[in-house]
């Protein structure tokens, strides 16, 4: 499951990209709710994207502020488990204060 959802720019503008790249149960249950990212997560959680979708690390934060550049790994997802796994077997530990989050963004 997703663990945060990030949309910039209208959902209106965005939301034919989406329904594009998704399967089609999740294009028929986006139709039926509202645009809000809490209704919206679950659904995305669970959708099947075509073409898969790249997968990022996000950099870290650095102590000036700066930040470290994101690294994209060599395949991408066509679902969020798939994501989770794909980062999860690149960083199987990771250091004391961070914590794996995914999130689909745009």
């Amino acid at each position: 499951m997703l663990d945060a959802l990030h949309l910039t720019g209208s959902w209106s503008v965005l939301r034919p990209r989406v329904l594009e790249q998704v399967d089609r149960l999740t294009r028929q249950r986006l139709g039926e709710v509202d645009a809000s990212a809490d209704v919206l997560r679950p659904i995305l959680s669970t959708a099947c994207f075509s073409p898969p979708l790249p997968v990022l690390i996000a950099g870290s934060a650095l102590p000036d502020g700066d930040f470290l550049p994101d690294t994209e790994l060599p395949q991408s997802a066509d679902h969020a488990a798939v994501a989770r796994t794909m980062v999860e077997t690149a960083l199987p530990s990771l250091p004391v204060g961070f914590r794996l989050e995914l999130v689909l963004s745009r």
